[in-house]
């Protein structure tokens, strides 16, 4: 499971390419740098289960958050093509997308009452989510209840984005 992110919020038109670099290296660079150390291993054994957090940002993106709307779609495609490249080798490679969750990097914008009450507003269950609300999905692609199932990504939002 690759969970790694940061998110430096700035326009684009003052984003610095330091900024820009730290996020697509810790977002996109490191789940690629993962996948590469574990593969071997699950190669070896025919079997494997990737699971790729990325954000609904990644299909949607939001104001001063260009860099990490494009880090987590880029995960989403590296996602898609390692299902293609490793589905015979017994691996399976799916995605997350959470929405608003309340993690340390989601409490950095969510201190405000009022923010929070705007995006609760944007949920169709009208809630902030909890980490644990992302576990059950991860687990469901980490398990052989999901053998058939790969190149997914899931929207784990309360009802924000729906495809």
């Amino acid at each position: 499971v690759n969970n790694a992110g940061i998110l430096i919020a700035s326009p684009v038109d003052t984003l610095e390419e330091r900024s820009w670099d730290a996020v697509m290296d810790v977002n996109a660079k490191g789940t690629f740098l993962v996948i590469q150390a574990v593969l071997p291993a699950m190669k070896r054994q025919g079997y494997g289960r990737i699971v790729n957090i990325a954000s609904i940002g990644g299909k949607h993106g939001a104001p001063e958050q260009a860099h990490y709307s494009a880090s987590k779609a880029a995960v989403m495609g590296f996602t898609r093509v390692l299902a293609q490249e490793l589905g015979a080798s017994g691996i399976t490679a799916n995605c997350v997308c959470p929405g608003i969750i309340l993690t340390d990097m989601g409490r950095v914008n969510l201190d405000d009452p009022a923010v929070q009450k705007i995006w609760r507003s944007k949920t169709a269950q009208d809630r902030i989510g909890a980490p644990e609300d992302v576990v059950g999905p991860v687990a469901f692609f980490c398990s052989d209840d999901s053998a058939f199932v790969t190149g997914q990504t899931l929207n784990v939002d309360g009802g924000i984005v729906f495809s």
